[in-house]
């Protein structure tokens, strides 16, 4: 009997399943790409609604690609720090979790061959979270005895070209441009939140940058990232994860010259993540196979620290 009703259950969910993927399938035909900042394991899962949460994020990387990076960089080797710092607000929607954040990055970028090194904000960005299904809108009180099923969500985050930009200089940590990223995700449990199999779909579209390097026109086409990921509790505190994102489109143009550059590979990461105190702090590594033109090396290390913060 419990046989047969799992699987009516599952049956009764079909329709409700079935507007999430048009929804995912909509976000990836009609607005295509992200960056390749690929999402974390467990990015969108519960959280209670009328709270601030604050997060910070260090990441240590390389690249050789200038669709690696949210950053118009030249096609060279360059080592970046980043500091992003997050503040989300979440409150109810239709009885469902909805949230908006605010991230300003703060970049620091040398080349391998030392001809520059550059400090500066990035662009800020501005993004909005909605629940389909899977999340509840729950109080702080009420997510200790929550429990975890499975869940699909929105999500849409604007880049505001408002960052450092100098158009005679190689580097810059603003884009000059505005760029836009829809994100659909579907997080599936069978053991009540205990591990997560996780699907991220996300795009990115960008502006042209019509002061690229003087009063040259800097254009890139949309990225499309497809991201994957299995975690696994480890104990009642931890969790440890594995999963690949692949990457395709982003070729760049000055004055309508196509650049060659188009990313197509996959990025290998994992992580490990630990509650301390009131604080989860989470550790990330990704290596990359998404190159332009065959380029090799891509990586990155993050260190997220993320609160409830009132």
């Amino acid at each position: 009997m419990q046989r047969h009703k799992a699987i009516w259950d599952w049956l009764a969910r079909l329709p409700e399943l079935f507007r999430g993927f048009l929804c995912l399938a909509g976000a990836v035909i009609l607005i295509a790409p992200l960056t390749a900042n690929a999402q974390m394991a467990r990015e969108y899962l519960q959280t209670p609604v009328k709270q601030f949460a604050g997060f910070i994020e260090y990441s240590i990387g390389q690249a050789q690609s200038a669709t690696s990076a949210d950053l118009p960089l030249a096609n060279d080797l360059t080592f970046s720090h980043v500091t992003v710092p997050y503040l989300l607000y979440s409150f109810p929607l239709n009885k469902k979790y909805a949230g908006v954040d605010v991230t300003t990055p703060y970049v620091k970028v040398r080349s391998a061959d030392g001809l520059f090194e550059t400090t500066g904000f990035s662009d800020p960005s501005f993004a909005f979270h909605m629940n389909l299904f899977g999340l509840p809108a729950v109080t702080r009180e009420e997510i200790a005895t929550f429990v975890p099923q499975n869940l699909m969500s929105v999500h849409f985050k604007v880049n505001v070209p408002i960052g450092s930009y100098d158009r005679n200089k190689p580097v810059n940590m603003g884009g000059n441009r505005w760029a836009f990223s829809p994100l659909v995700n579907l997080n599936i449990t069978r053991d009540k939140g205990v591990s997560w199999f996780e699907v991220y779909a996300a795009g990115k579209f960008f502006t042209d940058n019509n002061e690229f390097q003087g009063s040259n026109k800097l254009s890139q086409k949309p990225i499309l990232t497809l991201t994957g990921h299995y975690s696994h509790n480890l104990g009642k505190k931890a969790w440890a994860s594995i999963g690949t994102s692949y990457d395709y489109g982003g070729e760049t143009s000055i004055n309508n010259v196509a650049q060659n550059n188009t990313a197509n590979g996959l990025r290998p990461m994992v992580a490990y993540s630990r509650v301390l105190g009131r604080f989860r702090i989470t550790v990330r590594y990704e290596n990359t196979a998404t190159k332009a033109n065959d380029h090799k090396r891509n990586s990155s290390v993050a260190i997220r620290l993320a609160s409830l913060l009132f």
